[in-house]
């Protein structure tokens, strides 16, 4: 529907609300004053302006801060907070936004605008809109400082309902003002009269159109409602109070306006309602006219539309020109800056996938070459941990070529050949890199840090133990790049550092993932040992308490035969009982063997030579391995250090695996190859020991320590040699390994300290020596042992030797007899129940007069012999004994107590 149309249907029609509206939808903005227009631009058109002082002039005029208020929030994201003010909008739009908005307003026919009747009316609301603005302003500065620039604003647009009715509906608000005069009532009450409606309401409906805040909507509607009614809105009622006023204040001082005696007592209410005293009310109202004054500047300037317009289309032409040859250029740049935008995305894409170095490298260089405008360049990277220098190069579009040097002593590149077959220009760049190289600084780089080598810039890589530079050429036609194109080289150059430090950490994680494999691997091992050395432990427990039990009945059958051997008269009965004896020595050594193997003695270290220990043992064995046609070869180190050893232990254990291995070969024969090595800390010696044997079965690797286990056929071995030298091996704090191919042979691998002595404990110094001086006539001898059968053997032996004898059956026992009468000597067993021999030496070890002690048992350690002898034992024997023997040291302490 057409202007006119509506106008005619307003005329006839009492109900012009729905018009209005219809009318509204079809208005875009009202009408600015020309000289509010023509100010602006001209400040705008000077290239040093600044904002602020356009703002000032736009925020005069309703019409202008309508438009860039509307513009400004059209132009917010759905996030950003409306703007209420110009202030606040002109630099949301920017200083080219709002130069072009302001040339797009003087292509109106501003000669026409100017000889418009209606111009003088709406002058009239412009200056009542902006004496109210600057009224407002002045009293927040006194009461909300924070709201001056909104109220401000407020102010400005509080009218702007008529003037858009006066701009669409001239002549009908002609009429509107000829009934406001003639019947002496305000304007908004003719506007009722006449049109049915409000300037107040039809303001809200534009400013709801064009989206202003809801502030200034509340102002612009609301701003000649009763003040009582204002305090129950939940809107904020001082800006609404404040902008009252301001438009009382506005009208009765620059316009003369006279209010009933109902407005006035309103109006009265609105100073208490903000905080404004009476005093501060008078300075205000003498200080409006100056300040209104100050910015109504624009409407005493004598412009002639028609010339001034004409004036400034032609600035305005200049700098349209001015603005197109800075927008090509503009163009020029951003097509640059999108190439290399492309270029950075493309490089980031791509470079997330190296894994090494030289990926690095060929990803660098085939996106130059293809997805650059640099038709020459080249990537290098400098490794000075491994003294090497690799690069790959482009020239136009052909192949990219490679190229790899080493680094000399000084890091300086060592070509072969002329410069690696490589353009000259290059190797000089390469040539002086340590003068840029590395930099620390390279997160933090600027466009000085893009060096210039004619022809190339250089964009650096760095990082610790590795740098090198982005080389790229501008071409022949242009000799420098922008500082858009460095910012995207240094983009560049920090990408390929950060991929070179994630390779490197990778690298180095898979190294620590490696290392960690290798300790678990390892560990495995060690716990392997440590379930093999439990295992033997637990069969060495086993081994040792089994021969105990074995030991004592074994001593009573032993002791037994002795005494029979000794009273019987046949030959053949006597030959008898050796052949018993014998065969119980047999058994005897098979359980000192096999407690060897559980609690081995300790060694009794001495200075000792390997290489001669070993001549020693093969030399022993020669013969019988010349007879299997097997070859002794020794390879001895003669910088062997000394160590300290058993050399009695350390020979059995040679022997045993000398003898295990003449086993493994003697079928065949071969060679034997014993080789000696110190080791590298200088702290052990290696011995290996090689057959070419039929090797040990998988099957049977786990077993080959385990007491009385061997493959060996009935009668060529007890079982007990590995087993036993095991334990010796370990006793010196070594260790002890074989490695075995069937069909190819076996290698005993041993590794024995140099210096036992700082790893082994110190032996316990005996704390007392034998005291007691006793005559030996009929001598009294305490005899103590758990088992009964020792005890009655000992006593008939001794009692046969004119001896006096009493037994106990544990340490209390003996402590008990011991404190009622005198011995001349204790004959003791270690391990007994209720009280043991070490607690019986302990507690007679602090007595004036100790009894001469020998110990007699089957199942200590030698350990607990030592301590035994340390508290004052005179002897340790072991189970079975020869009864000649410990009569032998019987009566070498009682000899020595005399």
């Amino acid at each position: 529907m057409k202007e006119s149309t509506i106008e005619k249907e307003i005329e006839t029609d009492s109900s012009s609300e729905p018009k209005i509206k219809a009318l509204l939808k079809n208005l875009d903005e009202i009408q600015p004053l020309p000289n509010a227009i023509l100010e602006a631009l001209n400040l705008s058109l000077n290239d040093d302006v600044d904002l602020e002082s356009i703002a000032r002039v736009i925020e005069a005029d309703q019409a202008l801060t309508l438009k860039f208020l509307k513009i400004a929030n059209a132009a917010s994201n759905t996030t950003s907070t409306l703007v209420s003010n110009i202030a606040q909008a002109l630099p949301r739009l920017g200083l080219a936004n709002v130069r072009f908005s302001l040339l797009g307003l003087i292509g109106r026919d501003f000669a026409s605008l100017s000889e418009d009747s209606n111009q003088k009316l709406l002058q009239d609301i412009w200056a009542h809109s902006l004496a109210c603005a600057v009224t407002a302003q002045l009293i927040a500065e006194r009461t909300y400082p924070e709201l001056k620039y909104e109220v401000f604003a407020a102010g400005i647009l509080h009218d702007i309902g008529k003037n858009m009715i006066t701009q669409a509906l001239p002549d009908k608000y002609q009429e509107v003002l000829k009934y406001a005069e003639d019947n002496k009532t305000l304007s908004i009450n003719a506007e009722h009269a006449v049109l049915n409606i409000d300037h107040a309401q039809v303001g809200k409906w534009l400013a709801q159109k064009w989206k202003l805040p809801e502030n200034l909507i509340n102002v612009i509607w609301l701003h000649h409602q009763p003040v009582d009614a204002i305090q129950f809105l939940d809107a904020e009622k001082e800006f609404i109070y404040i902008v009252m006023l301001a438009d009382y204040l506005s009208h009765k001082i620059f316009f003369g306006q006279t209010f009933t005696q109902q407005y006035q007592a309103e109006y009265d209410k609105l100073p208490e309602k903000i905080g404004l005293s009476n005093q501060e009310l008078d300075e205000i109202s003498g200080e409006i006219a100056s300040a209104y004054t100050e910015r109504a500047v624009i409407l005493d300037k004598d412009y002639k539309v028609g010339k001034v317009y004409e004036q400034t289309i032609k600035r305005a032409n200049v700098k349209l020109s001015s603005m197109a040859v800075e927008l090509e250029g503009n163009n020029r740049t951003l097509k640059k800056i999108n190439k290399i935008a492309r270029l950075s995305s493309n490089v980031a894409t791509r470079i997330s996938g190296a894994h090494v170095m030289q990926d690095v490298l060929d990803i660098m260089v085939d996106t130059f070459k293809i997805d650059s405008p640099y038709k020459v360049g080249f990537v290098y990277l400098v490794d000075t941990e491994n003294r090497m220098l690799e690069g790959r190069y482009w020239v136009n579009s052909k192949q990219p070529n490679n190229f790899m040097c080493f680094l000399d002593s000084n890091n300086q590149p060592v070509w072969e050949g002329k410069y690696g077959n490589m353009p000259d220009g290059f190797s000089k760049i390469m040539a002086t890199y340590s003068d840029r190289l590395p930099r620390k600084d390279i997160d933090q780089l600027i466009d000085e840090d893009i060096s210039y080598f004619s022809p190339f810039y250089l964009a650096p890589i760095s990082d610790e133990h590795i740098c090198g530079e982005i080389c790229i050429a501008p071409g022949t036609k242009a000799e420098f790049i922008s500082s858009h194109e460095k910012a995207g080289l240094r983009q560049i150059a920090r990408m390929a550092t950060d991929t070179i430090r994630r390779i490197k950490l990778h690298e180095k994680l898979e190294k620590r993932s490696e290392d960690l494999s290798l300790a678990l691997w390892k560990n495995q091992q060690i716990n392997q040992q440590l379930v093999q050395h439990d295992r033997l432990a637990a069969v060495g427990q086993l081994a040792a308490g089994a021969a105990h039990e074995i030991n004592n009945p074994l001593a009573i059958i032993y002791a037994r035969s002795q005494l029979l051997h000794a009273t019987e008269q046949e030959d053949k009965k006597k030959k008898d009982l050796m052949q018993m004896m014998e065969q119980i020595d047999r058994i005897s050594g098979i359980l000192t063997n096999l407690m060897d193997f559980a609690r081995p003695s300790p060694p009794k270290l001495v200075d000792v030579n390997i290489n001669t220990l070993l001549e020693k043992v093969t030399a022993f064995v020669k013969s019988g391995f010349r007879d299997k046609k097997i070859v002794i070869v020794n390879e001895f180190d003669p910088e062997l250090p000394t160590i300290k050893a058993d050399p009695s232990q350390l020979e059995q254990v040679f022997l045993n695996v000398s003898i295990n291995a003449r086993h493994a070969m003697e079928e065949k024969g071969g060679t034997l190859t014993i080789s000696t090595k110190a080791g590298a800390n200088g702290k052990t010696v290696k011995i290996k020991v090689t057959d070419e044997g039929q090797g040990i079965e998988a099957k049977n690797m786990d077993k080959i320590f385990d007491p009385f286990f061997t493959t060996k056929e009935e009668g060529k071995g007890t079982g007990l040699g590995l087993s036993t030298s095991y334990g010796i091996i370990s006793n010196h704090f070594g260790n002890f390994d074989i490695k075995s191919d069937i069909g190819k042979g076996t290698t005993v691998t041993i590794d024995l300290p140099v210096d036992i002595e700082s790893l082994s404990p110190k032996a316990k110094e005996s704390i007392m020596s034998l005291k007691p001086k006793r005559k030996t006539t009929n001598p009294r001898i305490l005899v103590v042992d758990d088992e009964m059968h020792i005890r009655e053997i000992i006593k008939e032996t001794l009692e046969s030797e004119n001896m006096t004898i009493d037994i106990a059956s544990n340490g209390n026992e003996a402590l008990e007899q011991l404190s009622e009468g005198k011995y001349d000597l204790m004959l003791m067993d270690i391990r007994m129940p209720v009280k043991d021999g070490l607690s019986v030496m302990s507690e007679i070890s602090t007595w004036d007069n100790p009894v001469p002690t020998i110990i007699i048992t089957g199942l200590a350690t030698h350990e607990e012999m030592e301590e035994a002898l340390s508290k004052g034992a005179y002897k340790c024997i072991r189970k079975p004994f020869h009864i000649k023997l410990l009569l032998k040291h019987i009566h070498e302490v009682l000899e020595k107590n005399k």
